[in-house]
C-alpha cells in the first residue's frame, strides 16, 4: 500500500516536472521569438535611418554645392553691372510687408476689418543674403524704420520678433468695436517699397 503511494506520488511529480518543463520552455521559446521580432523590427529601423542619413547628407553636399555656384555668379554679374542695377538687385532681396490679421494693405491703404481682435505685423524679409558682400547687400535696405506710428488709437500690445531671415514688429487691438477706425503713418520710403498710393493706412472695422 505505502508501495502504490509512493508510485503514484512518483508519477505525479514527474508529470508535474513534465508540465512545468512543457510550460517553461513554451515560455522560453516564445520569449526569444519576440526579442527576435524586435530586433529584426530595430534592424529595419536603423537601416531606414541609415538611408535617411544618406539621403541628408546627399542634400547636404548638392546645398553646398548650389551655394557656391550661385555665390561665384553673382560675384561675376557684380563686375558687369552699374551701381544702379545693383542698387535695384539689392532692393529687391529686401522685402517689406504690412498685414493686419494676415491680410495684405491694399494699394489706397484702406483696408476694413470685423470687429474683434486686430493684430497688425510689419514684417522685414532678408532673402538671398549669403551670396552678396555685406556692403553691397545692406544698401538694399529702407534707410529708415519698418516701424509703424498709431496717430490715434493706440495698441493694447506691442512685440517684436527676429529670425535669421525674417524680422517683424507686432501690434495687437485685443478687442476693437465697430465703426471704429485705426490710423497709422509709415515713412515715405516704407511706402514705396510697399507700392501705396500714401503714407496714411486706415483700418475700418465695420
Amino acid at each position: 500500500m505505502i508501495i502504490k503511494k509512493i508510485l503514484v506520488i512518483l508519477i505525479v511529480t514527474n508529470l508535474l516536472f513534465i508540465i512545468i518543463s512543457g510550460s517553461l520552455l513554451y515560455r522560453k521559446n516564445l520569449y526569444i521569438s519576440e526579442l527576435q521580432s524586435t530586433i529584426e523590427m530595430k534592424d529595419k529601423e536603423i537601416e531606414k535611418l541609415k538611408t535617411e542619413l544618406s539621403n541628408q547628407e546627399s542634400d547636404l553636399r548638392l546645398t553646398k554645392e548650389l551655394y557656391k555656384e550661385g555665390k561665384y555668379l553673382v560675384t561675376l554679374m557684380l563686375k558687369h553691372m552699374n551701381s544702379a542695377q545693383i542698387s535695384q538687385l539689392v532692393r529687391n532681396c529686401w522685402v517689406y510687408e504690412i498685414e493686419v490679421n494676415g491680410r495684405p494693405i491694399p494699394k489706397n491703404g484702406i483696408i476694413e476689418m470685423k470687429e474683434g481682435k486686430i493684430k497688425i505685423s510689419s514684417s522685414q524679409t532678408m532673402k538671398y543674403s549669403d551670396f552678396f558682400p555685406p556692403s553691397i547687400y545692406n544698401q538694399g535696405r529702407i534707410s529708415g524704420d519698418y516701424t509703424v506710428e498709431f496717430l490715434e488709437l493706440q495698441p493694447d500690445e506691442e512685440y517684436g520678433t527676429d529670425g535669421t531671415v525674417v524680422s517683424a514688429v507686432h501690434y495687437v487691438f485685443k478687442s476693437v468695436e465697430k465703426d471704429t477706425v485705426i490710423t497709422m503713418k509709415i515713412s515715405e520710403e516704407l511706402q514705396k517699397r510697399l507700392g501705396l498710393e500714401n503714407n496714411i493706412i486706415k483700418i475700418v472695422v465695420k
